[in-house]
């Protein structure tokens, strides 16, 4: 069990250290984290060795099974956070002004005209189309209905 725990150690000492050192990326990161991944699942400290009578059996299955499910957790969560990452490195170089307001309270039309004062090469309209941005060269639509009920920049 000694040499288990050790090796659980190694494993994580290891983890922390390149994850520090990581600066190459992000599939670098993802490679590290899923060697992790591995290594720790890998190691059981629930053992054939360990008699089943011990009292200790139940506290090494709850540990087991609780490093599992924080693995797991934050793989989706790393994995599920894609989306937002790609919509961040898009803007990353980019002025951002949040726009927020009332139906028809003429949010396209301030949009427009603060667009109007750059020059054109300077402006990208863009709107949001199942997660993915969609470039657009017309300006914002405006009307005195609800002309655009999507996120749009």
């Amino acid at each position: 069990m000694k040499n288990l725990n050790s090796y659980l150690v190694n494993a994580v000492e290891n983890f922390a250290q390149s994850f520090e050192k990581v600066s190459a990326g992000e599939e670098e990161l993802m490679n590290i984290r899923d060697e992790f991944a591995r290594r720790v699942m890998r190691i059981s400290p629930v053992q054939d060795n360990v008699r089943q009578s011990n009292p200790l059996m139940e506290s090494c299955k709850a540990v087991e099974s609780q490093m599992r499910t924080v693995i797991e957790n934050s793989v989706k969560d790393w994995d599920a956070s894609q989306t937002t990452r790609e919509l961040s490195d898009c803007f990353a170089d980019k002025a951002i002004l949040l726009v927020f307001g009332k139906v028809n309270a003429g949010k396209s039309s301030l949009c427009n005209y603060v667009a109007s004062l750059f020059h054109s090469s300077d402006v990208q309209f863009f709107y949001l189309e199942g997660g993915q941005v969609e470039k657009s060269d017309e300006p914002f639509q405006e009307g005195v209905t609800e002309t655009t009920a999507r996120i749009q920049g």
